[in-house]
């Protein structure tokens, strides 16, 4: 490796933590709202957005904001405990599911809350009005340091899990996906093909700056608002 690529590849390593550390304390700020279950008395088009660990639904502040300006949609939210297993928190998703009023909806998961979502799809029967479902960030090849969380959670997000396994082998069949990755996510690692409908990895981005690029929110604004037209993304009309 040349000198200048070495440099090169050092300022983005220091320009991506910079943006994470930036992400977090972002997140500190927002971390106090949005902690009831808020779902819309009505809308053609709902979006449920799903929270990572140690974090709430006010984290997602930004993109459901976003979303509800740019896609045209209203949105639905709760905030889990944290140490929820993947699998419990998709019994949560399909909670909530059932109390929405809508003709579509769609699931936004960031890290395990991605996963919770193709866990309800694929394992739990899902809803026939969900159209689509989006990841940001979620370890779908497992978390690097999942022995460190607790019970198990970290079991399920061991790279070799059963449970990820399956949640891989329901890509590409099924409710469509859209993944979004980070090129610099410490927690997940190194972005790897899921084989989804829809991939995107956004350079200089770690596991919770995504949540707040530009470029991140409106891909996801783009990719709901493609799915609120449901035989765009080979899903028959209801």
């Amino acid at each position: 490796m040349s000198l200048r690529a070495a440099l090169g590849g050092a300022a983005s390593r220091v320009d991506a933590l910079t943006r994470e550390a930036l992400a977090m304390a972002r997140q500190w700020t927002l971390l106090g709202h949005d902690l009831a279950t808020v779902v819309p008395a009505r809308g053609d088009d709902v979006v449920v957005l799903l929270h990572g660990f140690l974090a709430t639904a006010g984290v997602l502040r930004p993109l459901r904001d976003a979303l509800e300006a740019g896609a045209g949609v209203t949105v639905a939210s709760f905030t889990h405990v944290p140490g929820i297993t993947v699998t419990a928190l998709a019994e949560r998703v399909a909670d909530v599911v059932r109390r929405v009023d809508a003709e579509r909806i769609q699931l936004v998961g960031h890290s395990i809350g991605g996963l919770a979502a193709r866990w309800f799809t694929g394992e739990l029967g899902g809803d026939p009005r969900v159209v689509q479902t989006v990841s940001i960030a979620s370890p779908f090849w497992g978390a690097k340091r999942a022995r460190a969380l607790p019970g198990a959670l970290g079991r399920e997000l061991e790279p070799g899990s059963a449970v990820l396994a399956r949640i891989r082998e329901g890509i590409g069949r099924g409710v469509p996906h859209f993944a979004l990755s980070g090129s610099h996510d410490a927690v997940v690692g190194p972005p790897a093909p899921l084989g989804a409908a829809g991939e995107l990895v956004v350079e200089g981005c770690g596991h919770n700056a995504l949540l707040y690029d530009a470029r991140v929110l409106r891909s996801v604004v783009e990719r709901v608002r493609t799915g609120r037209r449901a035989e765009s993304l080979g899903v028959r009309p209801l």
